[in-house]
């Protein structure tokens, strides 16, 4: 029988923790017996840690592959006069992009490093979380300055 009816537990205690409230500790409630809020286990922690280095790979290498590909367009363009003129006109469109694939790139390696994080300890980072939404405030602003450059 459960000690609280709010409060439910599944076999025996293992590392958990609530990213609401911070607690962090071993317990078999499902839900934070601090805040309510559900609870992560270690081995949850860990497979969310897999999918962010998947991704964040993916993420750096599209970046990279992109700004390469690009950089090989604009490279054999710079050879005509005319295309020479119309990417020279363009400059601060081709820095504002790169700057946002740049940005991107940078997400995706915070996600690598959070992710690691993550597998080997078994536990989230704060400071990689907020890391992570200061660069999410970078890709909208570099956004909104490739539209307003675009126009």
């Amino acid at each position: 029988m459960n000690p609280s009816p709010n409060i439910a537990t599944v076999g025996p205690a293992e590392y958990k923790e609530c990213f609401k409230c911070s607690f962090r500790g071993e317990t078999a409630n499902l839900d934070c017996p601090e805040c309510g809020k559900r609870l992560r286990t270690s081995k949850n922690i860990r497979t969310r840690g897999v999918i962010q280095i998947v991704t964040g790979i993916f993420l750096v290498l599209m970046m990279a592959a992109l700004s390469i590909f690009i950089g090989v367009l604009v490279a054999k363009g710079a050879n005509d006069p005319e295309t020479a003129r119309k990417l020279a006109d363009q400059r601060t469109f081709m820095l504002t992009i790169y700057g946002l694939f740049g940005v991107l790139a940078l997400f995706g390696v915070n996600g690598i490093v959070m992710g690691t994080w993550q597998v080997v300890t078994g536990r989230r980072n704060k400071v990689l979380m907020w890391v992570m939404f200061v660069l999410l405030a970078l890709i909208l602003i570099a956004c909104l300055a490739t539209v307003y450059v675009v126009k």
